[in-house]
């Protein structure tokens, strides 16, 4: 089934270059659907184009997100149910991703804390080991002094 537009007799590849020449940027193609598929008002040509400039947002949105989605690889496949999964569940996994990296950030945090309170440790413990040794000599001494005294 063809779909309406409203580029009239002159192809979308005609009015890309049309555009090309006015503004010296190829423009994409997504924005070439979405320009020839609306009328005037800004109305959708079609139910069928209003679910597929949709689709377009949806996915430019994502790109200005992530960067991850340019807009001139905005293709027909895309709207694809299968594609249109694949999508949801990539940003499902993103935000999965972003919650473990906050939890390694928390850990990561966490442990350079205990590492600290290790180090402190560890500083009193041969602060310890210091005062027994200086005891212990100040006993020996003691210990000696007292020998040598008849």
């Amino acid at each position: 089934m063809k779909m309406p537009h409203t580029s009239g007799t002159i192809s979308f590849a005609r009015r890309a270059r049309m555009e090309f020449d006015d503004t010296g940027k190829l423009p994409s193609r997504s924005k070439i659907y979405v320009k020839y598929h609306r009328h005037k008002d800004g109305k959708p040509v079609s139910d069928e184009a209003e679910e597929n400039l949709n689709k377009i947002q949806a996915i430019l949105d994502n790109q200005t997100t992530n960067g991850e989605f340019p807009e001139e690889r905005v293709t027909p496949k895309m709207f694809e149910r299968s594609n249109l999964q694949a999508l949801k569940e990539n940003e499902q996994m993103k935000e999965k991703n972003k919650k473990l990296e906050d939890k390694v950030d928390t850990l990561t945090t966490e442990n350079e804390k205990l590492k600290d309170q290790f180090d402190g440790l560890m500083g009193e413990v041969a602060e310890l080991r210091q005062m027994l040794l200086r005891n212990n000599r100040s006993q020996n001494n003691v210990m000696d002094s007292d020998e040598t005294q008849p």
